[in-house]
């Protein structure tokens, strides 16, 4: 109970943000279905947490990321820093059209006092009109790994 107190208000904070600021279009949440912690297979957790990605704008106008476990009502919130579109793939006879994005994420979390930085590698794949992606989360402190995959969600 007392984590999901913290989760409202983040949520309702960022939300009621963005709907100043602009339509609900802002909120890019991406559904995860396979997770993996420093090379520990947790897929199952994924689908029980109920897990996604989002990336949101804050009251600032300051590109935010947010990991969010929706079942246990917790998260990993915060500013993105260095944002830049890596590489850019077209579709072909081989491959579909693909996008790849890294950024520095400065995070802290619902559930404990941590904050952290972590290098994000992002990668959005175009196959017919669902949006697959992979996302790489390295903790710039311990150099703990999370992989997550899924796909748009809205």
């Amino acid at each position: 109970m007392r984590r999901i107190i913290p989760l409202i208000c983040f949520l309702f904070v960022c939300f009621a943000n963005l709907k100043a600021q602009s339509s609900d279009d802002d909120v890019i949440l991406y559904k995860v279905t396979n997770y993996t912690a420093n090379r520990e297979n947790l897929d199952e957790l994924a689908l029980e947490e109920d897990i996604a990605l989002a990336f949101l704008y804050d009251d600032e106008g300051n590109l935010c990321f947010a990991n969010l476990w929706r079942n246990s009502d917790s998260f990993s919130h915060g500013r993105v820093y260095a944002f830049k579109k890596t590489t850019s793939q077209e579709e072909n006879n081989n491959k579909h059209k693909s996008e790849e994005y890294l950024f520095t994420w400065k995070y802290m979390n619902s559930y404990d006092d941590e904050t952290g930085e972590a290098s994000v590698r992002f990668t959005r794949v175009f196959i017919g009109s669902v949006i697959k992606f992979q996302c790489e989360i390295v903790s710039i402190k311990d150099n703990s790994t999370l992989v997550l995959k899924g796909y748009l969600e809205k």
